[in-house]
């Protein structure tokens, strides 16, 4: 729009004057051209207690969907001197304001801006919240060797200096040391090539000595003509960027502390994207899987099995496919021995619950990776030292009459019965006094050892205590096979044991006891074995108390 169809100054004032009037409450602010709010001039026919000087942005406190008119207004009323609108506040969303916007720029050198409810009041009858409104955008004008040859009235908010202490001096008296070198490179890349920009991000002294980080862009317009001097000058932009700068130092921190904490974890970490890609891993990860850094997820696991690699794949699909987590065991090879490992995958999302990747390409997955195979191993050996008798290596008590209880609850199942065998070393009380706890150690041990040569593959021995053994034979048939059995429980028990170059024999008594129902207890049925075991004894001959061979008693049904 032409400044030919422009209202005159004359209407602007009048117009002004009937707002003021009309609305002599009215919220009153004063702007720059960039439509940043500046004190109300001296000599405004408005009241001075309604200005809204250091108020937030009036496009703050609007609803989103009316900025673009409210943007419309302003360059409206920016073209011809006047323009109105109604907007939404974002405090009261269901009512209007009206805005009126009104160019007194050659008397008063602002922007008025007058805002009303719908009734005529001000909205903000209160102190408006207030905000940082200072300009965050400075230009300026410099000859070929960088002098300030003309700054902009936005310089003040930006660094604290005024226009006239920035004019004759070169920007670089300004910059901080450390910035220089790429102050001066980018500078001189620029006068090398009329027309073009070049931008670069370094700290600018403010007035009371503290540095803000800006980014200068400066055009190369030294071709053209300036209509004051008639010489061409180079047109730089001061932008703050001190807040992102902040934010990038405070992300390159945390990353910094991120990747300390890693490295100080007992675990491997991997960090992988969608398409299985490594974006990072610790130190400690090489040394659990024993190689170094990888490319992807499939070359940091070759040491593991097919198999595993095959879950590893399709663990990161579901990453793709569902975000979905998972904790699995794998296997991988080390120094040519085995090695468990746990891996914890966990999907990483964004703020909305989506897996990232392919929104905003950052990494799909993290996976804390640890060695528990020595955690395996004791475990194990804790099982085995908490049901196994380390003096014999049989079963305990407590583990062997678990199994017992475990056979006769599926045998009804699989149509078979389950058998117990009880052992009784007769005379051992007389080796232990006659030879010693050494002796009668060796000497129960040989036994055990005999016992669970003897018995089946799937049946188990358990040392109840002192010199009493029981026998589970789990899928026993009928009484005939539980019989046989004991029987060859007995030849085996029939030499004797030789210790230390002497010999003992080895008297037994034994007692079977069968069940095929599924509801017999397990004490009952062990019950039944030991008083078959002590019949055995009691008809036992005298004169057989010198004979070596065990004596099997007759066996017990359990029906």
């Amino acid at each position: 729009m032409s400044s030919s169809e422009r209202l005159p100054v004359a209407a602007r004032n009048q117009l002004l004057g009937e707002l003021v009037a009309r609305y002599p409450d009215a919220y009153v602010s004063a702007l720059r051209q960039n439509g940043i709010p500046v004190p109300l001039p001296d000599g405004l026919p408005v009241p001075q207690d309604n200005q809204a000087y250091s108020r937030r942005a009036f496009f703050e406190l609007i609803v989103p969907d009316d900025i673009w008119p409210a943007m419309a207004a302003w360059d409206h009323g920016r073209d011809i001197g006047a323009a109105s609108a109604r907007l939404r506040l974002a405090s009261d969303p269901d009512h209007y304001v009206e805005v009126h916007v009104i160019d007194v720029t050659e008397e008063h050198g602002v922007y008025l801006e007058l805002v009303v409810t719908e009734d005529g009041s001000n909205p903000w009858p209160a102190k408006a919240p207030a905000a940082d409104v200072r300009a965050r955008v400075a230009t300026m004008r410099k000859d070929s060797q960088s002098f300030v040859l003309w700054v902009d009235d936005a310089i003040t908010d930006l660094l604290g200096w005024r226009p006239e202490q920035l004019i004759g001096h070169r920007t670089l008296e300004f910059i901080d040391p450390e910035h220089v070198t790429v102050a001066v490179t980018t500078f001189v890349d620029m006068l090398r090539n009329p027309g073009c920009s070049r931008r670069a991000r370094i700290r600018f002294r403010r007035a009371d000595g503290s540095w803000l980080w800006v980014e200068m862009t400066n055009h190369n317009l030294l071709t053209e003509t300036d209509d004051e001097t008639g010489a061409g000058y180079v047109l730089a932009e001061i932008v703050d960027v001190s807040e992102e700068m902040a934010y990038q130092e405070a992300l390159r921190n945390r990353e910094e502390l991120l990747r300390r904490l890693t490295d100080a974890l007992p675990l491997g970490v991997l960090h992988v994207d969608l398409d299985g890609r490594v974006l990072y891993r610790n130190e400690q990860l090489g040394a659990i899987l024993g190689h170094g850094e990888a490319s992807t997820l499939e070359e940091q696991f070759a040491n593991a099995c097919a198999d595993d690699r095959t879950l590893l794949r399709a663990l990161l699909a579901d990453v793709k496919a569902h975000a979905a987590d998972a904790d699995v065991d794998i296997v991988v090879e080390k120094d040519g021995e085995p090695r468990e490992c746990r891996l914890s995958l966990r999907a990483l999302k964004n703020v909305h619950g989506k897996e990232t990747g392919t929104e905003t390409g950052t990494a799909g997955a993290v996976i804390a990776v640890s060695d528990v195979t020595d955690s395996i191993r004791m475990r194990a050996e804790l099982e085995r030292r908490a049901t196994t008798d380390s003096l014999t290596g049989c079963h305990t008590r407590s583990s062997i009459m678990s199994l017992l209880a475990s056979s006769l609850g599926g045998g009804q199942a699989r149509d078979v019965g389950t058998g117990v065998i009880f052992i009784d070393l007769d005379r051992f009380k007389r080796v232990n006094d006659q030879h010693g706890h050494a002796v009668g150690d060796e000497y129960l041990a040989q036994v055990a050892q005999r016992l669970l040569r003897t018995v089946r593959q799937h049946d188990a021995v358990g040392r109840l205590g002192g010199d009493e053994f029981l026998v589970l034979c789990d899928g026993v048939t009928s009484s005939e096979q539980l019989t046989e059995i004991a029987d060859r429980l007995s030849d085996a028990l029939g030499d004797d044991v030789e210790i230390d170059d002497g010999r003992l024999p080895v008297l037994a008594s034994i007692g079977i006891a069968w069940s095929q129902h599924s509801m017999s207890k397990p004490d009952d049925l062990v019950a039944l074995a030991d008083d078959a075991m002590y019949a055995v004894k009691r008809a036992r001959r005298p004169e057989a108390n010198t004979i070596s061979t065990p004596t099997t008693s007759s066996v017990v049904q359990v029906a």
